[in-house]
């Protein structure tokens, strides 16, 4: 009975001393801090899971134009696709040690199917994709976004 009841009393003690280690920030100066950093940072790296892309790397474009194409066939139905995006910038880049979540707002050109020019504001952000494990891709093309989602003329993604 002793021994049942010390294994839960320790049981208990590691459980409340994990959750408090949980709960705080990850950075921690403290030896298991520095020991679940490495950890995390080192399993980020051998998954490629610690790449934040830039504006014109070729997964974030090809997702936006599948994205864009997928829309446009299933939803609006006006037979416009997106052909590529060109002149492309990055308009503020929000990253940083004490940021949990990066984000790079970008800027381009999408060169549509009819052979019209259009301004594309787009938001990389880290950690937002599966799982917060990946980045994720929010896009508007001005003049495309009928429903407002992003404001008139894309304000929410126009930083």
């Amino acid at each position: 009975m002793k021994t049942l009841t010390a294994l839960v009393s320790a049981f208990l003690v590691l459980a409340s001393s994990l959750s408090a280690f949980a709960n705080g920030p990850t950075h921690s100066n403290g030896l298991l801090g520095k020991i679940f950093d490495h950890k995390s940072e080192h399993a980020a790296r051998a998954f490629g899971l610690d790449r934040f892309p830039g504006c014109d790397d070729a997964g974030v474009l090809a997702k936006i134009t599948e994205r864009y194409n997928w829309a446009d066939r299933h939803t609006w139905k006006r037979g416009v696709e997106l052909d590529g995006i060109v002149r492309i910038s990055q308009r503020l880049l929000q990253a940083g040690d004490d940021r949990l979540i990066n984000r790079r707002y970008c800027r381009g050109h999408a060169v549509l199917s009819d052979g019209r020019h259009r301004a594309v504001n787009y938001l990389i952000s880290q950690r937002q994709g599966f799982a917060s494990l990946t980045w994720n891709v929010e896009f508007c093309v001005i003049g495309s976004d009928r429903w407002k989602s992003y404001s008139g003329s894309c304000r929410v993604l126009r930083r």
